[in-house]
């Protein structure tokens, strides 16, 4: 059973993590995610879009075909040649061309792939960011030394990351991805993210609740940290959001 803890204060949450830091090896096997709404599940943005137990091959087809478009629109070039890449070594090898999968997660692409930090701060302000009215949460995920996790039979997660040549912003967010697959007679799959890690190894997976009340005020914490918007994004977008966020204030 997944362990839940409310923080009631800045301090609360300051607190859980004190001890973590002086301890480099724990520290090392820690993941944090943030979600604005703490009754959200665990998901990534292909099963958001409705696209569930996906053939792992079929995915690597789809992405091989767009990417004379890809390449085309940004300039840039990727290394992507599935033939003769054989299911079973996505068991042993792990996902082929993570750089590429990070990629195409940055900029909105439905992905199997579900985002995780090294930084309980940055999950923090992704947590808080957006919906004021809702209890946000922090999950907090144990890696095993070889980060790699067999939570039901046939059912897996594995980690990409944290080195993947790709965007800055995935280095600024200290950046690391889970995946889970399951195993049939039928082949590999894409399995859903929040089943895999709520198995077995439920134990590993912890959920810290920041009540909607306290958003703001751990977003002005988080900005002094230099925690936001625009620090983890570096768009022109995301410095006006930024901006609006705390210049509002005027305009009540």
């Amino acid at each position: 059973m997944t362990k839940e803890k409310r923080v009631e204060s800045w301090r609360d949450f300051l607190d859980l993590f004190s001890m973590v830091g002086g301890e480099s090896s724990k520290r090392k096997s820690l993941l944090f995610r943030g979600q604005a709404d703490s009754q959200w599940k665990l998901q990534t943005t292909l099963e958001r879009r409705g696209c569930y137990n996906v053939p792992i091959v079929k995915y690597y087809n789809m992405l091989a075909r767009i990417i004379p478009n890809l390449e085309t629109f940004t300039g840039k070039s990727w290394q992507f040649d599935i033939t003769g890449y054989e299911e079973e070594s996505f068991v042993t090898r792990g996902l082929s061309n993570p750089d590429y999968l990070v990629y195409l997660r940055h900029y909105g692409f439905p992905s199997p792939l579900l985002d995780w930090t090294r930084s309980p701060f940055i999950a923090a302000f992704f947590c808080c960011s957006n919906n004021d009215e809702a209890d946000g949460v922090v999950f907090e995920y144990t890696l095993d030394s070889n980060s790699k996790i067999v939570t039901l039979p046939g059912l897996n997660v594995n980690s990409v990351g944290p080195y993947i040549a790709g965007e800055k912003r995935h280095f600024v967010q200290q950046a690391e991805y889970l995946w889970a697959f399951n195993k049939n007679d039928d082949g590999l799959f894409f399995a859903e993210i929040d089943n895999a890690l709520s198995g077995f190894n439920g134990s590993s997976l912890k959920k810290i609740i920041i009540p909607s009340s306290l958003k703001k005020d751990f977003l002005i914490e988080l900005d002094f940290m230099n925690i936001n918007a625009f620090s983890l994004y570096g768009t022109q977008e995301s410095l006006l959001d930024d901006a609006f966020r705390k210049e509002k204030k005027v305009l009540r």
